[in-house]
């Protein structure tokens, strides 16, 4: 088994306390899986759980052996926990429908 790494954006539920201040979030997700795949599901099941909706995969699941420094932290607390979610969050008026691209 390895950790994997992926990105979702998504926003929070109707039954959240967040929804109605926050517009959305990136989530960074370190996740203890076997394949690429359980990796994926996992981590959405457990965003899912957490209340929010998910709207895209913004980064492939890819394994990573080598987490940047920033990561670390993160990294290693999936090896313990088998997970680590981390919400980059933006207010409901922070966020353009916009391509930036």
């Amino acid at each position: 088994m390895g950790i994997y790494f992926l990105e979702f954006a998504a926003r929070p539920g109707e039954s959240l306390e967040q929804s109605k201040r926050l517009g959305g979030a990136h989530i960074n997700c370190w996740v203890r899986a076997g394949t690429a795949s359980e990796a994926q599901t996992t981590a959405a099941a457990d965003i899912k759980a957490r209340g929010w909706i998910i709207e895209t995969v913004e980064s492939e699941p890819r394994v990573e052996a080598q987490p940047p420094a920033s990561a670390l932290e993160y990294f290693e607390q999936a090896k313990i926990d088998g997970s680590c979610y981390v919400f980059h969050t933006w207010p409901i008026a922070g966020h353009s429908e916009q391509s930036l691209h």
